[in-house]
């Protein structure tokens, strides 16, 4: 994302007068950080619900395979 933004600053210095172009950089600079604060949180609160959602999953299933070989065995 970070380089992404860079570049975009990059091309537009070498396009228009670097006053207009600071501006722009700025411009984008806020935008991706506004992004970042909302988006990161976001998919980290994701992830982690996951994760819970999974490990949940595989501990129900193992359970149910050492409950299966317990009954087997015996």
């Amino acid at each position: 994302m970070f380089k992404s933004v860079l570049g975009i600053c990059w091309r537009a210095m070498a396009k228009h007068a670097r006053r207009q172009s600071l501006y722009f950089c700025r411009t984008l600079y806020t935008l991706q950080v506004v992004v970042n604060s909302i988006y990161l949180p976001l998919s980290w609160s994701l992830s982690s619900q996951i994760t819970k959602v999974r490990r949940h999953h595989y501990a129900v299933l193992n359970t149910r395979l050492i409950f299966v070989n317990l009954q087997s065995s015996m």
